[in-house]
């Protein structure tokens, strides 16, 4: 199998080296790593060129969560034929992590197959359980043939912090959406989907990724997750409401801090989490009601309001 990895960069800072050094020690080579940059000031360019990485620019307001990743595609080498995306501060496991992940596409009816994200370090108890909840130790293939109802919108949930796609497909169930203000690859999931393919979940693929958010950008992030589920909402309407899964998030994530020791934080900051996230997301949903000044101040994605 010829696959590429493609990694779309900004000021990627000093972790940027154990990204780039965790590839390297793949017992799989990729043919092709491509990295799209959008106007880095730091080294993360003499970084990616002391590791023979091919180096595309683009103006940093060209950026797009899912344009940027299509352009990546576009630029693939012929014989490549399947693509590994990676975000800059997604650290691979193993030295196994991409040949497990690859795996998935033994089954030709897989379009995509996404690894699990452990909890990097220094991660916070939210970002540590976040990482527990959302990525279990058991693998699993999606696919509407499973349900006889409507199925949750679990079922499409992936991530491309450390996903891979089968080229082919890729292109044939058109890409990522594109502006898009992020989501972009649980939308393509959903497409694939209902089109008759498979979402794999590989959880022997491991990557050491997370994120420690501050209560604003928290907000910022069910901000923009709510304005993604409205534009999108014809689509993901073809699943049950996210509501559904966000009760049994909010009570493993008591369970977990209070069970953990964090006791005050599972009494006094989680609820006030809980609401932030509820209520920026519906602010999220309804943000065509908004000014354009407000809804880039509250967006954690200020580039796609901007254009």
């Amino acid at each position: 199998m010829n696959y590429a990895i493609a990694i779309p960069t900004y000021n990627a800072g000093a972790l940027f080296r154990e990204v780039l050094q965790a590839i390297d020690e793949q017992e799989l080579k990729p043919v092709q790593l491509l990295l799209i940059d959008s106007g880095s000031v730091d080294d993360t360019l003499k970084i990616a060129e002391a590791h023979n990485a091919q180096i595309v620019k683009i103006n940093n307001r060209d950026f797009d969560h899912g344009g940027t990743r299509n352009k990546c595609v576009a630029l693939l080498k012929n014989e490549v034929t399947h693509v590994v995306f990676l975000t800059q501060d997604a650290v691979l496991a193993n030295k196994q992590s991409i040949a497990m992940l690859l795996k998935a596409f033994d089954d030709p009816k897989v379009a995509v197959a996404y690894g699990r994200q452990l909890p990097a370090k220094n991660a916070s108890k939210i970002a540590e359980h976040s990482r527990l909840f959302n990525y279990p130790a058991q693998s699993k293939y999606e696919n509407i043939k499973n349900y006889a109802d409507k199925p949750s919108i679990k079922t499409i949930f992936s991530s491309n912090s450390f996903a891979a796609y089968d080229r082919r497909l890729f292109n044939t169930l058109g890409q990522f959406n594109a502006p898009s203000i992020m989501s972009e690859d649980l939308l393509f999931a959903a497409n694939a989907i209902l089109a008759g393919y498979s979402v794999c979940y590989q959880a022997d693929a491991t990557v050491f990724h997370s994120h420690n958010y501050t209560l604003k950008q928290h907000f910022s992030r069910y901000f923009d997750t709510g304005y993604s589920h409205f534009i999108n909402r014809k689509l993901l309407s073809n699943f049950k409401a996210a509501e559904n899964e966000g009760y049994k998030y909010i009570v493993s994530e008591f369970k977990f801090l209070f069970l953990s020791g964090h006791m005050i934080s599972a009494l006094f900051y989680l609820p006030l989490l809980t609401c932030a996230r509820y209520l920026a997301f519906k602010a999220g949903y309804y943000a065509n009601y908004w000014p354009k000044k407000m809804n880039i101040c509250l967006s954690m994605n200020k580039r796609f309001w901007e254009k």
